[in-house]
C-alpha cells in the first residue's frame, strides 16, 4: 500500500492527538510520513513516525491575542463577532503560510501517497490534497456540534433535542419547548452563518494570493474544498458526552484521539519528575487529596485570575494542589502563597510543567481544574477523575456544559467580570466535588470505559479501511470495528 501522509499545525492540542493516530495507522502495517513545522519535529519522532520537517514558516497574522490575558480585568470581554473574526484570520494565516511548503514538498514527493490525514484546522493539507486530486480524512478535537458547523453541516444541529453549543453560546437543555421554538433553530442558523461568513472572508483573500480557486460560497469553515476525490470526517469526542443525533454521510465519531495506547499505566519517573513525585508522595502518606490545576498550553492566565486561583486553593480545607502554571504567570503568584517544604510537603506546589496523564493517573491526584479544552478533558476523564472546568474561549464553553450536564464535574465562570467573586465560587466547587462520591463514581465508570476503547486506534482502523478501498484494493484488514 503507498504512504499515508500526515500533516498538521504545530498546535499541541491538534498535534498530539493526530500524532497518536499516525502511530496508531503505522502500527497496522501502513507506511506513513508525517510533515509539519519544524516545531513539530520532537512530538512526532517521540511516537516513532517518519517525521518530514517543512522548514519554517511565519503566520501572515498575529495570533489570537486572547489567551495571552485571560483574566485580565482591565481588558474588556471580547463579543463573539470579533473573536471568530480573529479565529478566521488566524487560520487563513497559518493556510497561506503552510500551503507554499507543503506543496513544494508535494511536488518533490512524486505522487507516492495515496491520501492525505489533517486535522481539521490545516487547510494548506486540504489545498494540497484537492490540487493532487487525493482522497482525504479530517481529523476533528471539536465537539460534535461545532465539528458538523465547521464542516459545513449545520443541518445534523437542527434537531431540538440538539442544544445550542457554538463559541461562547451555550443554551441548557432544560428549557420548555416555546423557548426552543424559537430560540434553538434561529440561534444555531446566525451562529453558524456568522462564523461561515468571517472565515469564508480571510479565506478567499487567502486562497486568491495563493493562486488557488474561490471556494463554494456555503462551505463551511474547514469543509474540503473541491477537487478531492472522496474524504471522511472523523469526530475525536465521546458520544458519552454529546446528545444523539445522525451523522452526515463519511462522517465517523472515533472517541478520544488524544490517549496514547494504554499498555500500563503511565508513572511519574526521573528527575524531571521527583518534585511532583515527592509532593504526591507526601500527601498520599497524609492521606489528604490532591486538586491538580492546569489550564492548558494557550492559556496565560494574568495577574487577577492567577490572585483568585490562588485564594481558592488556600482557603480550600483538607486538600493540596498541584499547580501546573506556565512561567509568564509565576511573576503573578502572591507572595504568601505556601511553597512546598522539604520533600513534597506545603499545600501548594507550583510547577511550570507536569506529566499530565501520569499525574492524572495517580492515586493520590483525586480532582481536576482544567480550562475545558477537549485533550485536557479526554485526559481527565479517561483517568477517572472528576474536573472542575473554567472555559475560556472558543470550545471550552461546550465541553464545560457537557461536562456539568452529564454530572462529571461543574464549570466555573472565570470571565474577566467575574473574577472578583471566583475564589470564592472555585474553592465551594472544589469542596463540594472532593466530597462527591456519586460523581467520582461517574467518574471512575467512563474512565473505565474510555480506556478499554482507544479513540486513535478505532481511528486508525477507519483510516486503513478508507485507503485501502480509495486505492482500489477493497477494505484492509483492520480488525474488530463493532466499538466503533
Amino acid at each position: 500500500m503507498p504512504t499515508v501522509l500526515f500533516v498538521c499545525l504545530p498546535l499541541e492540542g491538534h498535534l498530539r492527538p493526530v500524532t497518536n493516530v499516525a502511530a496508531a495507522v503505522q502500527r497496522l502495517g501502513v507506511d506513513v510520513e508525517f510533515a509539519a513545522l519544524e516545531p513539530s519535529r520532537a512530538t512526532v519522532e517521540s511516537m516513532g513516525v517518519p517525521f518530514v520537517s517543512l522548514g519554517s514558516a511565519e503566520r501572515k497574522t498575529s495570533k489570537m491575542g486572547f489567551a495571552e490575558r485571560v483574566g485580565d480585568t482591565s481588558t474588556p470581554p471580547v463579543p463573539l463577532d470579533q473573536f471568530v473574526d480573529k479565529a478566521g484570520a488566524n487560520f487563513a494565516g497559518w493556510e497561506e503560510a503552510v500551503y507554499p511548503l507543503l506543496q513544494a514538498h508535494m511536488d518533490r514527493a512524486g505522487g507516492r501517497y495515496a491520501a492525505i490525514v489533517s486535522d481539521q484546522a490545516t487547510m494548506a493539507a486540504h489545498d494540497a490534497a484537492a490540487v493532487a486530486g487525493l482522497p482525504l480524512v479530517s481529523l476533528y478535537q471539536l465537539p460534535l456540534s461545532y465539528s458538523l458547523v465547521m464542516g459545513g453541516h449545520n443541518e445534523y444541529n437542527m434537531p431540538r433535542s440538539v442544544p445550542v453549543e457554538l463559541p461562547c453560546c451555550v443554551l441548557p437543555e432544560a428549557m420548555t419547548w416555546l423557548q426552543y421554538a424559537f430560540t434553538n433553530p434561529a440561534l444555531k442558523r446566525r451562529g453558524a452563518a456568522q462564523i461561515t461568513a468571517a472565515y469564508g472572508r480571510h479565506r478567499a483573500a487567502a486562497r486568491e494570493r495563493l493562486g488557488l480557486p474561490p471556494l463554494p460560497p456555503s462551505s463551511g469553515p474547514f469543509q474540503p474544498p473541491p477537487g478531492i476525490p472522496r474524504s471522511i470526517t472523523i469526530v475525536g469526542g465521546m458520544m458519552e458526552l454529546e446528545t444523539e443525533r445522525p451523522l452526515p454521510p463519511g462522517w465517523h465519531m472515533s472517541g478520544p484521539q488524544v490517549l496514547p495506547p494504554v499498555t500500563a499505566p503511565p508513572v511519574l519517573d526521573g528527575d524531571k519528575d521527583a518534585e511532583v513525585a515527592a509532593f504526591l508522595r507526601a500527601a498520599q502518606d497524609a492521606g489528604e487529596p490532591v486538586v491538580y490545576v492546569a489550564l492548558g498550553s494557550l492559556v496565560t492566565p494574568h495577574e487577577a485570575l492567577v490572585h483568585a486561583m490562588a485564594a481558592a486553593f488556600q482557603a480550600a480545607p483538607g486538600a493540596r494542589f498541584l499547580w501546573a502554571l506556565r512561567q509568564a504567570s509565576h511573576a503573578f503568584l502572591p507572595p504568601d502563597l505556601a511553597p512546598p517544604a522539604g520533600a513534597g510537603g506545603g499545600k501548594v506546589l507550583v510547577v511550570s510543567w507536569a506529566a499530565q496523564t501520569a499525574v492524572l493517573a495517580h492515586p493520590a491526584v483525586k480532582l481536576f481544574v482544567t480550562h475545558g479544552g477537549l485533550g485536557s478533558l479526554s485526559e481527565g476523564l479517561a483517568a477517572g477523575k472528576p474536573l472542575v472546568a473554567l472555559p475560556f474561549f472558543a470550545d471550552q464553553h461546550v465541553n464545560a456544559h457537557h461536562l456539568a450536564n452529564r454530572k462529571l464535574g461543574t464549570y466555573v465562570d472565570a470571565s474577566p467580570a467575574a473574577v472578583g467573586s471566583l475564589a470564592r465560587r472555585l474553592s465551594k466547587a472544589i469542596g463540594e466535588l472532593l466530597g462527591d462520591a456519586g460523581t467520582a463514581q461517574r467518574a471512575a465508570q467512563l474512565g473505565e470505559k474510555l480506556r478499554s476503547c482507544n479513540g486513535a486506534e478505532v481511528a486508525a482502523r477507519r483510516i486503513a479501511q478508507f485507503v485501502g478501498e480509495a486505492a482500489g484494493g477493497g477494505a484492509a484488514e483492520v480488525g474488530d470495528t463493532s466499538a466503533e
